[in-house]
């Protein structure tokens, strides 16, 4: 255990199965506290008292409202590559931002009992709807930035035949190209047209492309 304090701010580095490094501006360096670990001792495993610094014991008591902070985090996250770390630093904010807020969504949620609405938002739903108040309040048109998509079935998209493995039909590129006996399970949703499609040969690209 080492660590270093300067007027109220304490860094403390401490070793347990992996070096663990932290600071704190509320806690003492050490007040005598130990943890158990196993210590392997002439080839025997035996419990042993460790000293463990205060600011650890504290973290890991309450480290579970951290660990579902970064788990939501990780979900929805508007962090994107960048060479500059102050744009990072700004980014995680909104992130930590979002969730908090997310969070305070459902704890309300409780208390109103509005009648209008059963359950609270889901985390996604809830982060669409974020977005979309703040271009709102940005004055950004809605119908130009998120535009509604067409339906699958109206845009050229390759599926396969229902009805198990054995329901193959002669692929329209091969055939027109002189080979009427590759057959294939998948065909476009919009051609209705058999196409091979799959990593070793895609017909369904080439044909849609002319080539």
């Amino acid at each position: 255990m080492r660590w270093i304090q300067s007027g109220d701010l304490l860094f403390v580095k401490w070793m347990d199965s992996s070096e663990v490094a932290m600071c704190s501006t509320i806690h003492g360096a050490y007040s005598g506290q130990t943890v158990q670990r196993k210590v392997k001792t002439a080839g025997v495993w035996q419990s042993k008292s460790i000293p463990v610094p205060d600011c650890i014991v504290d973290y890991n008591q309450c480290m579970g409202g951290v660990d579902l902070s970064d788990a939501l985090i990780g979900y929805y996250s508007v962090r994107h590559k960048t060479m500059k770390w102050y744009k990072t630093f700004f980014n995680h904010f909104v992130d930590i931002a979002v969730v908090n807020s997310y969070l305070l969504h459902k704890e309300l949620f409780k208390l109103r009992q509005d009648a209008a609405q059963t359950k609270p938002f889901t985390h996604k739903a809830f982060t669409e709807q974020l977005a979309k108040e703040m271009l709102l309040f940005a004055g950004c048109p809605l119908d130009k930035l998120m535009p509604t998509p067409s339906h699958p079935y109206n845009m050229c998209m390759p599926t396969f035949y229902t009805g198990g493995l054995r329901t193959r039909k002669s692929c329209k590129r091969c055939k027109d190209n002189g080979m009427p006996k590759v057959k294939t399970s998948a065909y476009c949703t919009k051609c209705m047209v058999p196409l091979c499609y799959s990593a070793k040969k895609n017909c369904f690209l080439l044909w849609h492309t002319g080539e």
